[in-house]
């Protein structure tokens, strides 16, 4: 499948108002392309892609999903398990090339400064999603074909990614969209089985997709757990109202297709849905397979 080469440069930091800077996480990065209009040229479902005053725009890397460190529910901001949703934030920066990143005491996610600032490199991209966002594979350095070139993405191509380099570290979890060729998608997910199996990064932590699964009875309990960041995304609101069991989640998350029961390509290869794949009992949960095993299909699938 070919994608659209487009070079620029990595942001964490606005020098200039840095309290209105990026919240770097383990799967986000601010981009300033070259040349905008490649951006904008990419297909999408809707929206443009925004940009600042200074052109810096946001990506989503494709294929991975790190913990949360920082999730905005409607009562308040939750986290995952947090030494290691910020260990995840804190090698991506690092294996990007960032250098001494420092955070504000009082806004510990907001960079106060940053060595090695911005950092250059290029994106791989097949398209926008739903906001806007180029879906992207991410490369540090430079690319010797020109600016907007068409490259065809063969699988060994991905090892110099940083979104299979934070597979391969069990940094992330393996989080794939119908859109993803399916041998990139093998190919990440041989990565995310062998981290697993080599008990790396979340892997060594993770109780969700085993035999005993977990106890959650609230946002309390569910910070401290490790679990598939989509899951943990619909779990906050789910708390949030106030449920201190799992009795009433399959109802809820039938309620709404489009923004809680997601549709997904089981792996059984029928059309399911995220409670498909979700096995509850009183306040215990666990999932039926593994997240890589499942690809998700996009609300403007049709």
């Amino acid at each position: 499948m070919a994608y659209t080469l487009i070079k620029g440069s990595f942001h964490i930091h606005y020098p200039d108002n840095p309290l209105s800077g990026p919240e770097p996480d383990g799967d986000t990065l601010k981009f300033q392309p070259d040349h905008p209009h490649l951006l904008n040229a990419l297909p999408r479902p809707n929206r443009a892609p925004a940009f600042n005053n200074a052109g810096i725009t946001s990506i989503r890397f494709e294929g991975i999903d790190a913990l949360e460190t920082h999730f905005e529910g409607d009562a308040g901001e939750y986290h995952q398990h947090l030494a290691l949703a910020i260990a995840a934030r804190d090698q991506l920066l690092a294996r990007a090339g960032f250098g001494d990143v420092r955070y504000f005491a009082h806004r510990p996610y907001k960079v106060e400064s940053v060595e090695h600032h911005p950092v250059r490199g290029y994106i791989l991209s097949a398209g926008l999603d739903t906001y806007g966002r180029a879906v992207a594979f991410v490369f540090t350095g430079e690319h010797p074909s020109i600016d907007g070139a068409r490259i065809f993405l063969a699988p060994d191509m991905l090892e110099a990614s940083l979104n299979a380099w934070m597979l391969r570290e069990g940094h992330a979890y393996g989080t794939f969209y119908l859109g993803l060729p399916p041998e990139l998608r093998e190919y990440l997910r041989t990565s995310v089985q062998r981290a697993r199996e080599a008990g790396l990064g979340v892997w060594a932590h993770v109780t969700a997709t085993g035999a005993q699964g977990i106890q959650i009875d609230g946002l309390d309990t569910l910070q401290q757990h490790v679990l598939w960041p989509k899951l943990f995304r619909r779990l906050v609101p789910y708390f949030e109202a106030g449920h201190t069991d799992f009795a009433a989640f399959d109802a809820w998350l039938r309620e709404d297709t489009r923004h809680r029961d997601d549709r997904l390509l089981l792996p059984t290869l029928e059309v399911g849905n995220m409670h498909d794949v979700i096995i509850t009992e009183g306040r215990l949960l666990r999932l039926a397979c593994a997240p890589e095993d499942v690809v998700i299909v996009p609300d403007d699938y049709v």
